[in-house]
């Protein structure tokens, strides 16, 4: 049976104690091992790669290049990652490949574009799947 909601807007907040040498501090969380604290600040190093990568900033979208390949056969995912029925050359989804290759002809097409497009600084490679 559910209480009524005015006993639902009077139960207190679940909370955590955090016991220290001088005192007691009580933190509010919403049980289930979230808390109201802010995210510890973001590692420098990885700050800047995702500062330069096309998929994750707008400004590097613009200046960096990314490649993805696919050498998967099959998969039992189903997503619209690896799918090319609907392929066309304005195609502008991230991740979205227009043939399969076989793992050597990744990595010797990778090599060319990359010999070619300097920007290139990300490379998305999906697969061997699942048959």
């Amino acid at each position: 049976m559910t209480p009524p909601p005015s006993a639902l807007a009077a139960a207190p907040p679940k909370t955590d104690i955090e016991i220290t040498k001088t005192k007691v501090k009580e933190k509010k969380s919403g049980g289930c091992g979230c808390s109201t604290t802010p995210a510890p600040e973001m590692d420098a190093k990885l700050k800047a790669r995702i500062e330069k990568h096309p998929c994750y900033s707008e400004e590097a979208h613009h200046h960096y290049a990314r490649m993805h390949v696919a050498v998967a056969p099959a998969c039992n995912i189903q997503c619209n990652y690896c799918n090319r029925k609907y392929d066309c050359a304005n195609e502008s989804r991230p991740g979205v490949v227009s043939e399969l290759l076989t793992p050597e002809e990744a990595a010797h097409k990778v090599l060319v574009v990359a010999g070619k497009i300097p920007q290139m600084t990300v490379l998305g490679i999906a697969g061997p799947g699942d048959p």
